[in-house]
């Protein structure tokens, strides 16, 4: 006959209310136990920094390596003659226009004239010190002039002045005008 060898029995478990086994359900005491003898769970994951470093100056790297930076980005390649320039130029005077403006006083319900910055008066009087005053400017050697009107003035205003330059002696008179008021604002 052949000799089996018999392998030692293992013990019975003891079978406790609920099937959890030899001692019960785990515990509180029994978990604070498992976490002290496992080193593990010790852990806290920290994370590695090393590694992280190692990547951050790679990076750096490879974008200093492969960036090109711009050389005067305003630098202009010009070879400008060194005879010539501001100093030969002769800068001609722009004359100013003669500014006439008329707008109307409501309130008075007459054409304020305005010679410049200067109040001529209103309706006719104010035409005819507008016409004393234009001829003084005149005298300097300007030869335009420019009615601006308000939207309210009305048309027998705009001739008046009209008439006035033309007989101050200016030849170029240019008319503008401003928008009307809008009601209710």
């Amino acid at each position: 006959m052949t000799e089996e060898k018999k392998k030692p029995a293992a013990p019975a478990k003891k079978e406790v209310a609920g099937g959890k086994g030899k001692d019960g359900p785990p515990t509180e005491k029994r978990k604070k136990k498992a976490r002290r003898e496992n080193p593990a769970s010790k852990e806290k994951g920290d994370l590695q920094m090393t590694p992280m470093i190692d990547v951050v100056f790679q990076l750096l790297i490879f974008f200093m390596v492969g960036c090109h930076f711009k050389t005067f980005e305003g630098k202009l390649s010009a070879f400008l003659p060194k005879d010539k320039g501001l100093m030969n130029y002769k800068i001609e005077e722009q004359e100013l226009p003669i500014k006439v403006l008329l707008r109307w006083n409501a309130p008075r319900k007459q054409c304020r004239v305005t010679v410049g910055k200067i109040f001529c008066g209103y309706d006719v009087e104010g035409i005819s010190k507008a016409l004393v005053k234009v001829s003084q400017i005149k005298k300097t050697g300007v030869k335009k002039a420019e009615i601006e009107a308000g939207g309210d003035v009305r048309v027998v205003w705009v001739v008046q002045a009209l008439n006035m330059l033309i007989k101050a002696g200016l030849s170029e008179i240019n008319f503008t005008g401003a928008a009307n008021p809008l009601e209710g604002s």
